[in-house]
């Protein structure tokens, strides 16, 4: 923006001699340059004088990005009414938005309006119509000025399932930012899948390694996340990586699987470093760990969590910079299991509550709670044969797993309900 206002200066001091058609363009950036400074009345002054210079002296062409650009920015600060005038009127130009590519703009602009407003019908039959446009990429070139209305429509259309496909090229050609708690049905540049199993995604794709595995690079990534993923300490992962190392070979050693993660993940701006600080791009970047425990204790997301959590965090490995994390995650898996299962007990749901168990024991065999949550279920529905089964695999579990018995409280369930 500095760089733009002091070009705007120059040409100011410098050129007299401007034609009324470069100063009309001249115009159209003064109006975005005060916009992104959010200096809004005079960004709505401009766009303003933009559209009433057209009218006196044309093309009319012009008007087809001079209207839509009044339109957004009086969607922004509010002024519905307004907003509705500029859109009425640039669909009075019944050959504009076909010659000149406007039609999807408009009609993007438009379903912002009708979600601003609570229209929501309305907001998606004119988002189908947009994205039926956005095919084009002439009419996708004109959708970038309005990234605000792409930002807060496309997550509806890949909730809605209106034409996803388009709707996730405009996201990457964007680079928009992911939406609060956005799940893996968003087009993230990567994903990270760190339960259960492994898995880098980049652009959508497994990355695929040849003979030599680069696992210097990724314990790197795998640390970050394991730290938290935001202001993780560069001496902390120095540590965890390179303890043996001097300090000056551990820096280096740092730098170097830096430069290789991020040309791996294909992009600098997805690991961020700042005063010794190292952080995840979130906007950017999925990681599973990351999405569970940030909706495991939000119970209208409870049952998504769930779905999330497919084992323990890097099942397999064996760094002590990984146990932190894998034992709150999975003490937070269990707990919500827990607190389902005995809800869906209380109100009598049993084969809903043994669905749960059973899933609770596919994902972690070791849990002794979703066993007795099994065994509770099955003796209240007369199924006693399996209520023993469920606690004879609980005690085969632990006796090749750990070595372990069953627990006291296992044990005496398992006599009080009188299963042998």
């Amino acid at each position: 923006m500095a760089d733009a206002e002091a070009t705007l200066a120059r040409i100011d001091k410098e050129r007299t001699d401007i034609l009324p058609v470069i100063a009309q363009v001249l115009l159209t950036v003064r109006t975005w340059v005060a916009f992104s400074r959010n200096a809004i009345d005079t960004a709505l002054t401009h766009a303003q004088t933009a559209v009433a210079n057209i009218d006196r002296w044309g093309p009319v062409i012009v008007q087809g990005w001079n209207l839509p650009n009044q339109a957004y920015m009086r969607i922004w600060a509010g002024r519905m009414a307004q907003a509705r005038e500029s859109l009425r009127r640039v669909r009075s130009y019944a050959w504009l938005g076909h010659y000149g590519r406007f039609e999807g703009s408009v009609a993007l602009i438009e379903a912002w309006e009708a979600l601003r407003l609570g229209d929501a019908t309305r907001c998606h039959e004119l988002l189908r119509e947009c994205l039926r446009f956005a095919q084009d990429e002439r009419e996708r070139h004109r959708m970038r000025w309005y990234p605000q209305a792409l930002q807060e429509l496309l997550p509806i259309a890949l909730q809605r399932d209106i034409d996803t496909s388009t709707a996730n090229t405009l996201i990457r050609e964007c680079r928009l930012d992911a939406p609060p708690h956005a799940t893996d049905v968003w087009p993230w540049p990567v994903k990270v899948y760190t339960l259960g199993r492994f898995e880098l995604l980049v652009a959508g794709k497994p990355l695929a390694f040849g003979r030599k595995t680069p696992k210097r690079t990724l314990a790197l990534l795998k640390a970050l996340i394991a730290r938290g993923g935001i202001d993780v300490s560069e001496q902390m992962l120095i540590d965890a990586l390179w303890p043996d190392q001097e300090a000056d070979a551990a820096i280096e050693s740092l730098a170097a699987a830096l430069h290789r993660l991020r040309r791996l993940l294909g992009s600098n701006d997805l690991i961020r470093q700042s005063g010794g600080l190292m952080s995840l791009n979130e906007q950017h970047i999925l990681v599973d760990a990351k999405a569970f425990e940030a909706s495991i204790d939000d119970q209208g997301k409870l049952q998504d969590a769930l779905k999330l959590y497919r084992g323990s965090f890097l099942q397999g490995d064996t760094e002590s910079w990984t146990a932190s994390m894998r034992e709150r995650l999975r003490g937070k898996f269990v707990r919500a299991v827990e607190g389902v299962g005995r809800e869906l007990e209380s109100s009598l749901q049993w084969q809903e509550a043994i669905d749960l168990y059973l899933r609770g024991i596919g994902t972690d065999d070791l849990i002794e709670p979703f066993y007795r949550g099994l065994m509770r279920c099955y003796s209240h529905l007369g199924r006693k044969a399996e209520a023993a089964s469920a606690f004879r695999r609980l005690r085969q579990t632990l006796s090749v797993t750990l070595g372990a018995r069953p627990s006291a409280e296992s044990q005496k369930l398992f006599e009080s309900l009188r299963l042998e």
